[in-house]
C-alpha cells in the first residue's frame, strides 16, 4: 500500500512541478510584454517609495512671484456687500441701540418704526433652532439671549411692511460660557491662544494677496514665518484633526463615517487646562464647515463662543435691509461681508473677556476658498483686526497665529508646477508672548526652526505644552511620528515620517536627474522645441527648427499620477516620432512636475535650456512651457535675417541653408 501511495505521490510531484513551470513561462512571457508596454501595474498604483518618507528633509522657499504665476493673478472684482456696520448693534454694556450713522446713511427715521425681536436658541445636534415669542422693543434695550432676530415694520403702513429683518449676536451674552469669576486672569503663567485660520492660503498666496497684514505681522508684532509648514492631508478636515487633537484623522472613524458626534474627540477645548479658560470656535460657511460637511458635528455646543448656530438663523429668512436682501451667499449677509462678521464676533468675545485667559480658535472659508484671487479682499479686514488686536488685547501673554491648512487646490493656478509645491506648504506665522521672545535661547530657537520640517501634529503639541505649563505628556500617535514643540529645537535632519507625513504628501524629495531616453522627456522636448517654432511662425525667414539631441534632463518636483495612466500615456505617445510604447515602467515613476531640459535643435545645433510643467499624464497630458527656452551657445550670424532681439538668439535664417 505504501508503494501505491508512493507513486501516486511522484505523480503529483511530477504534475505539480509541469503546472508550475508553464506558469513560470507564461507569467515570464506577460511580464516581458507589460514591461515593453510599461504596464507594470505594482509599479503603477503602488504609493511612492516608503524611502522617501525617511529620508531627511531639505526646506527651501517658494518663489510667490513665480512666472508660471502670472496668467492667474489678476485684482478680485469688488464685494457687493461693503457695509462695514449694522443698523443695530450691541454695546459693552449689553445694550442693544441704534446706529445713528448707519441711519443717516440709509436716510432712516427709526422712530417710525415698530420693531421686535426673538431669542434664537441653539437645540441639542448642529442642525436644530428654536425662536422664541416676539417681543416689542426700542432701543435702547437689553436682551439676555447671545442670538435673536430683529424685524421691524413702518408703523404708518395699513398692511404692515417689513423694512428690517436680521439676525444678530451678542457677543456680551451666552447662557453656555462658564461664569467669569471662575476663569484664569492672563498672565505669563496662564496665557492664552488665539488663533485665525485662513483656508486654501499657502505661505506664497499670504504674500502675495495679503501684503499689509503680512507686513504688519512681520514687523509691528515680530511674527515668526514658518516656511517649512507642510500639509499633512488632502484638504481641510484631515489637517484640522492633528492640529485639534494631536491625531490622525483616520483614528477617529466613526465621526467621520457620519456615525457619531465629534463631542468626545480629544480637542485642545477638552483638556482639563481649558476647564479654566474661556473658549471659541468659529466657521464662517455653515455649508462646507470642517465638522458638518457629511459628518454630524456636535451634539452639544462644544466651546463658550460657537457660531454655527448664528450661520443657521441666517439661512431661515430671507433678510430685509429697508428692502430685501439676496439670503446669504458665501461672501455676504445683508450688506456685510461674512469674514467682517467673524471678526466682529471674535473681537466681542475677546473684549468680552478681556484680561481673562481664552482659547479661540476661527476658521475663514468665505474669502480664500472658492477662488484664486479672491483672498486679497480680506487683507484690509485682517490688517484691522491686527491692529485692533495689538491696541486693545494686549498680546504680552499671548500666542498669537494665523495659519492655513494647505494652498489653493481647485483648478487653474493649483495645476502648475509651483501652484502643487505651494499647496503642500501652508502659511503659519506665530507671535510668542514677551518673556518667550525676550529669551535668547528661545528666540534662538524658534528662529532656527522657522527653516525646519513642520506639521499641524507639532502646532498641537505647541499649543499642548504651552498651555499645560510644558508638562506634556507623552502619547502613542502612530508609527515614526514624533509630534515636536516649535519651542525646542527641531533637527534639520527630520524625515517625513518624523514629522507624520505619509509618502503621498511628503514633498522632500530632491531634485531627481532623469533620463535623457525617457519617453517623458523627449515628449516634452518636442514641445519645447514648438514652443520655439511658434515664437519664429511671424518671421517667414526663420527655418523650422527640429529637435537634435538631448543632452541632460532633471525634474525638480514630482508627484506619482495614478489616474488611469496606461490608456493616457498610450494616447500620448502615438504624437511622439518613432516612440509609440513605453520602454519600462519606470518611465511612468515621476512623471508630473518641473522639467528642465537642455537640448540641441536643427539646423544650426542651438542649444537651449527649458522649463516646462508636465501633470496628469491620465487625462490627457498637460504641459506648460515656463517662459522661454532660453540660448546657451553662441548663435553668431545665424540669425542675421531678422532684427528684432527677441528672435535673433532662436532664428536660423534660411538663406544659409543653401
Amino acid at each position: 500500500m505504501f508503494g501505491i501511495f508512493g507513486s501516486i505521490s511522484k505523480r503529483i510531484f511530477f504534475v505539480l512541478i509541469c503546472v508550475c513551470g508553464c506558469l513560470l513561462i507564461i507569467l515570464y512571457s506577460v511580464g516581458d510584454d507589460m514591461d515593453t508596454f510599461g504596464l507594470d501595474l505594482l509599479d503603477l498604483y503602488a504609493p511612492i517609495n516608503d524611502t522617501d518618507v525617511h529620508t531627511p528633509c531639505t526646506i527651501k522657499p517658494l518663489d510667490p512671484w513665480d512666472i508660471s504665476l502670472k496668467p492667474y493673478i489678476e485684482e478680485p472684482s469688488a464685494l457687493l456687500c461693503s457695509d462695514r456696520f449694522d443698523l443695530f448693534y450691541v454695546q459693552e454694556d449689553g445694550m442693544l441701540t441704534v446706529n445713528k450713522s448707519v441711519a443717516q446713511t440709509y436716510n432712516t427715521d427709526i422712530k417710525k418704526w415698530t420693531c421686535y425681536y426673538q431669542c434664537i436658541e441653539r437645540l441639542l445636534g448642529d442642525l436644530n433652532l428654536k425662536f422664541g415669542d416676539k417681543v416689542e422693543f426700542s432701543s435702547p434695550v437689553r436682551i439676555d439671549s447671545h442670538l435673536f432676530r430683529i424685524t421691524c415694520h413702518l408703523k404708518s403702513s395699513f398692511i404692515p411692511s417689513v423694512v428690517y429683518d436680521m439676525a444678530h449676536f451678542n457677543p456680551f451674552f451666552s447662557r453656555y460660557p462658564n461664569e467669569t469669576n471662575t476663569i484664569h486672569n492672563e498672565t505669563a503663567s496662564t496665557p492664552s491662544v488665539i488663533i485665525v485660520g485662513l483656508d486654501s492660503t499657502s505661505r506664497s498666496h499670504a504674500v502675495r494677496n495679503l501684503p499689509k497684514s503680512m507686513t504688519f505681522l512681520l514687523e509691528d508684532i515680530k511674527a515668526y514665518d514658518f516656511i517649512g509648514y507642510r500639509k499633512v492631508g488632502l484638504n481641510t478636515y484631515p489637517n484640522l484633526i492633528p492640529l485639534l487633537t494631536g491625531k490622525g484623522h483616520g483614528e477617529f472613524p466613526e465621526f467621520s463615517s457620519n456615525a457619531a458626534y465629534a463631542d468626545d474627540m480629544p480637542f485642545l477645548w477638552n483638556e482639563e487646562f481649558a476647564k479654566q479658560m474661556s473658549t471659541f470656535f468659529a466657521e464662517d460657511r455653515s455649508d462646507i464647515s470642517t465638522f458638518n460637511l457629511g459628518k454630524r458635528g456636535f451634539f452639544k455646543v462644544p466651546t463658550d463662543f460657537y457660531i454655527r448656530p448664528y450661520l443657521l438663523a441666517m439661512q431661515i429668512f430671507q433678510p430685509v435691509l429697508i428692502s430685501k436682501v439676496a439670503k446669504p451667499d458665501s461672501y455676504c449677509y445683508g450688506r456685510r461681508g461674512f469674514f467682517d462678521l467673524m471678526l466682529e464676533y471674535l473681537k466681542g468675545f475677546l473684549m468680552k473677556y478681556k484680561g481673562k485667559q481664552t482659547f479661540a480658535f476661527l476658521w475663514e472659508n468665505s474669502i480664500s476658498h472658492d477662488t484664486f484671487n479672491s483672498l486679497k479682499r480680506g487683507d484690509d479686514l485682517l490688517l484691522e483686526f491686527l491692529q485692533w488686536i495689538k491696541r486693545e488685547r494686549n498680546l504680552d501673554n499671548t500666542l498669537f497665529i494665523v495659519l492655513s491648512d494647505h494652498g489653493f487646490r481647485i483648478d487653474g493656478a493649483s495645476l502648475t508646477h509651483i501652484g502643487r509645491a505651494e499647496n503642500s506648504n501652508p502659511l503659519l506665522m506665530v507671535h510668542v508672548p514677551r518673556n518667550y521672545r525676550e529669551n535668547k535661547t528661545i528666540d534662538q530657537i524658534l528662529s532656527r526652526n522657522t527653516k525646519q520640517l513642520l506639521t499641524p501634529y507639532d502646532i498641537y503639541q505647541t499649543l499642548y505644552d504651552f498651555l499645560a505649563n510644558n508638562s506634556s505628556i507623552e502619547r502613542d500617535v502612530q508609527k515614526n511620528l514624533v509630534r515636536r514643540s516649535i519651542f525646542r529645537p527641531i533637527p534639520s535632519t527630520r524625515t517625513c515620517a518624523d514629522a507624520g507625513l505619509d509618502a503621498t504628501h511628503c514633498t522632500c524629495t530632491e531634485r531627481v536627474p532623469v533620463s535623457c531616453d525617457s519617453p517623458v522627456v523627449k515628449l516634452l522636448a518636442l514641445r519645447l522645441v514648438d514652443e520655439l517654432n511658434k515664437l519664429l511662425e511671424k518671421e517667414s525667414r526663420c527655418a523650422v527648427l527640429t529637435l537634435q539631441n538631448i543632452t541632460e534632463a532633471s525634474v525638480h518636483y514630482t508627484l506619482k499620477n495614478d489616474a488611469n495612466i496606461p490608456v493616457g500615456l498610450q494616447k500620448t505617445w502615438q504624437s511622439v516620432k518613432h516612440q509609440n510604447r513605453f520602454r519600462s515602467a519606470h518611465d511612468l515613476d515621476r512623471t508630473s512636475g518641473r522639467y528642465s531640459i537642455l537640448f540641441y535643435t536643427q539646423p544650426g545645433s542651438g542649444y537651449y535650456e527649458g522649463l516646462i510643467d508636465f501633470t496628469q499624464f491620465g487625462s490627457g497630458d498637460k504641459m506648460a512651457v515656463i517662459g522661454e527656452p532660453a540660448r546657451l551657445n553662441k548663435y553668431g550670424n545665424q540669425s542675421h535675417c531678422v532684427h528684432n532681439s527677441e528672435l535673433r538668439t532662436f532664428c536660423f535664417c534660411k538663406d544659409l541653408l543653401q
